[in-house]
């Protein structure tokens, strides 16, 4: 589901049924949904990681051997998954950096994506070009750190 189907959604819900948040300046409701897309982005592919990896040889032979399964799962399987797990997390880092426009217009909240969609509308071509670049300088730095990191987690990335 969007981000912004499900922030309608939950204000409907939570704020104007329940009474429990204020519909603007709320940071809860915001912070809910783009962890819960978030999640849903991360953990299904991170799942198939995982079995594939459960399946390997060295994992029955572990098993075999009478290894704890939390010591299997920590030291043989989890480490296969590193590499997606960071992958997946830097997309995410990235769509949470670029992608929360909607959030910010529906919850009434400041940030990059509301500047430029006011510097938009106002026609203000430095604050555009600014926020443009933020995101992007911001979009290249995650990336850099994203294949630094699996650099350091997998020896075998070349690059």
């Amino acid at each position: 589901m969007p981000t912004f189907c499900a922030g309608v959604i939950f204000i409907l819900l939570f704020c104007i049924e329940l009474h429990w948040l204020p519909v603007i300046g709320s940071f809860i409701l915001p912070a809910v949904i783009m962890g819960l897309d978030s999640g849903g982005t991360i953990v299904k592919p991170l799942r198939e990681e995982l079995k594939e990896s459960a399946a390997l040889p060295y994992v029955r032979t572990a098993k075999a051997k009478g290894l704890a399964p939390l010591r299997i799962a920590v030291f043989h399987i989890l480490p296969n998954a590193a590499g997606i797990l960071l992958s997946l997390s830097g997309l995410v880092a990235g769509s949470l950096v670029a992608g929360t426009l909607t959030m910010e217009i529906l919850f009434g909240l400041p940030g990059i994506g509301s500047l430029a969609l006011n510097a938009i509308q106002g026609r203000d071509t430095p604050v555009v070009l600014a926020a443009v670049s933020f995101i992007a300088v911001s979009l290249v730095l995650i990336n850099t750190a994203v294949d630094a990191l699996h650099k350091l987690f997998d020896p075998r990335m070349t690059p």
